[in-house]
């Protein structure tokens, strides 16, 4: 199956202007284009970007990305290049979660203040009522 840029956009979440700024910074290998000189995205274009978005979602700095999907054009001889980048990667999504699990529970607990804070202050003052 392949896919217009418009398609591909809508699929993968990325504008169009960043799909063609991933091919021009040889992120993504070049695309192929129609007679038109439209771009058509492969399938296997879509798994690079699936890839792509999901280590851009997690983090990953675009030139990190563009290293990692370059060992992938390689082919298999770089098979546990990619497994040591994907480990790195892992820890840091790992160490990144455990902070922002601590930053919500410091939210929580500021949350947990205001709604006793917010309940006391909405109780009438001297409990009589008319």
């Amino acid at each position: 199956m392949s896919y217009t840029i418009r398609e591909a956009s809508q699929r993968t979440g990325f504008s169009a202007y960043t799909l063609r700024y991933y091919e021009r910074q040889k992120i993504l290998p070049p695309v192929a284009r129609d007679a038109a000189g439209n771009r058509i995205y492969s399938e296997e274009d879509m798994q690079l970007l699936d890839m792509i978005r999901c280590l851009k979602n997690t983090g990953m700095p675009v030139n990190e990305i563009g290293a990692f999907i370059a060992l992938c054009k390689q082919g298999d001889g770089t098979l546990e290049q990619r497994r040591q980048m994907l480990l790195a990667h892992q820890a840091h999504v790992e160490a990144k979660i455990g902070q922002m699990s601590q930053e919500l529970e410091h939210i929580q607990a500021k949350l947990n203040y205001y709604d006793r804070a917010c309940q006391k202050a909405a109780r009438p003052a001297g409990g009589g009522g008319r």
